[in-house]
């Protein structure tokens, strides 16, 4: 069999297909015997050789069209009945695979092409006067961009292929008469195939990936060395704000103070001081929506702040950016002799850490950062929460600690509490010298989903610790310590050096 031989029978089994698409396909084969031959210096039979039969190649083919040769009889579908096991087969593909995935990969070609409206926001980096640097950075954007603008293409391809997928087993499982045409039809219906029949969009896109890829390799190497410079030109001075007012009279008739506070980027630290004066400092690159309330009437201090909507506006500029690389900080100065009953800290991103302070209640609720409480007398109830991030408790003690982590890691090291409730959905519980040099604590309750649950000197009568997917380890220095010890792990390991 020779080149000629091998397309004709190409040919006759994919005679289903329509000319155009034909012409198509055996044109990339006759381009595979050409670069064989020409550049390979391989004979016709040596490049068949290489190759699956005419047969297999069509066979594949008509099933990526879902087009099987065995619904198939010269051009018509057999009308074969549908089968019971196959619909069965299609309801639970709907129901357990195709019910999620579709939504899923919508949802992210929406996504990606709703992030490209932002570009809008960094055009003004080329309107009025500008300087060498916010062209750099909107080069480097652009290519960004671009790069998106591609994905955004691939994802879109997959999706429709998902559709077509589903269509077309859809039909075929059902023995529709005619979806043989709609098939085709449907094969069409693509982004590469669109691509493919305007020639000069499809060389657009294939050479607009590899320049942005060249210039965000050049502008971001040219930013990087120069990122002092540009620091120096651009980055504002931070503009500090403070709010006080002194409660001497507070602290001699032992009156009782709460805070609360509600943050969406803030940094934020409670620290004691030696004198008579609550005192609130707000340090930020750019005035949020942020207000402090110090109400010697009521005895509570109450701070709110909303951060800007945007990351990307009409105005966009390096400024811009240099204030979202840096974050606002809010630090509260309450004095060592102030009675706090209540502290309520909720923040969305940022950090929180509360030190060296005695409180009656401590609450605080993060989204996503880092929550440090150290050297605090937690009178009552100490609770704890946060999304993605990691709790870090020190040096603390109280009644009751309640610590809830969905991501992250709970760390927790030389505390005096009664009772203990620590939970975790994915990573790792670590705990460290409990009630050491103190025994009135009762209980402690550890459970993980996915993760390791790490205990040690840990001096609690009952300790109860659970983990669906990961290992306990308890290990006491002073085994004679009576502890009853409950200990299970589903797909783990579970180890202690206690009898």
């Amino acid at each position: 069999m020779n080149k000629i031989d091998f397309l004709r029978r190409l040919d006759k089994e994919l005679s289903i297909l329509d000319k155009t698409e034909r012409t198509e396909l055996l044109g990339f084969y006759e381009e595979r015997f050409y670069n064989g031959m020409v550049y390979e210096n391989k004979t016709e039979q040596e490049v068949i050789a290489e190759l699956e039969s005419p047969e297999a190649i069509a066979r594949n083919i008509l099933e990526e069209y879902g087009m099987s040769p065995k619904y198939i009889k010269t051009k018509e579908v057999k009308d074969a009945g549908v089968s019971n096991t196959r619909v069965i087969w299609l309801i639970i593909i709907d129901v357990f695979v195709l019910s999620w995935v579709i939504p899923t990969v919508f949802s992210v070609v929406v996504a990606l092409f709703g992030t490209l409206i932002s570009y809008f926001g960094v055009i003004p980096l080329m309107i009025g006067e500008r300087t060498i640097y916010d062209e750099m950075v909107f080069a480097f954007l652009s290519g960004g961009y671009i790069l998106i603008f591609l994905l955004s293409l691939a994802v879109l391809e997959l999706f429709l292929w998902v559709i077509k997928r589903t269509v077309i087993y859809h039909m075929n499982v059902f023995q529709f008469k005619k979806r043989v045409e709609y098939t085709k039809r449907l094969h069409k219906v693509s982004v590469d195939g669109w691509f493919k029949r305007h020639k000069m969009l499809r060389f657009v896109k294939n050479i607009s990936g590899v320049a942005a890829l060249v210039v965000m390799v050049y502008t971001g190497l040219f930013l990087f060395n120069n990122f002092d410079e540009i620091e120096a030109v651009y980055a504002q001075d931070n503009i500090i704000d403070t709010f006080d007012l002194d409660v001497s009279s507070d602290i001699t008739n032992s009156d009782i103070w709460n805070v609360d506070v509600d943050s969406d980027t803030l940094d934020i630290v409670f620290i004691p001081v030696t004198g008579t004066e609550i005192k609130v400092t707000h340090e930020y690159k750019e005035l949020y929506d942020i207000t402090v309330d110090i109400d010697d009437d009521s005895n509570i201090i109450t701070i709110s702040q909303v951060s800007p909507s945007r990351i990307f506006s009409y105005n966009f500029s390096l400024e811009d950016l240099f204030n979202l690389l840096n974050r606002d900080t809010l630090t509260i100065e309450i004095p060592q002799n102030l009675l706090l009953e209540d502290v309520n800290i909720v923040s969305e991103t940022g950090e929180t850490k509360f030190m060296d302070l005695n409180v009656e209640n401590l609450e605080i609720i993060n989204s996503t950062g880092r929550t440090v409480v150290s050297d605090v007398v937690v009178n009552n109830e100490l609770s704890l929460q946060i999304s993605t991030g990691e709790i870090y408790v020190k040096d603390s003690s109280g009644n009751s600690i309640s610590a809830v982590n969905t991501t992250g890691t709970l760390t927790l090291r030389d505390l005096n509490f009664i009772t203990y409730d620590l939970k975790l959905d994915t990573g790792e519980i670590r705990a460290t010298n409990f009630n050491i040099t103190d025994d009135t604590a009762t209980q402690l309750d550890c459970e993980v989903d996915t993760g390791n649950i790490s205990l040690k000197n840990i001096y609690v009568p009952i300790i109860v610790a659970t983990v669906d997917t990961g290992s306990v380890d308890l290990e006491n220095d002073n085994e004679l310590y009576e502890i009853n010890f409950t200990g299970t792990s589903d797909t783990g390991n579970v180890t202690s050096n206690l009898d």
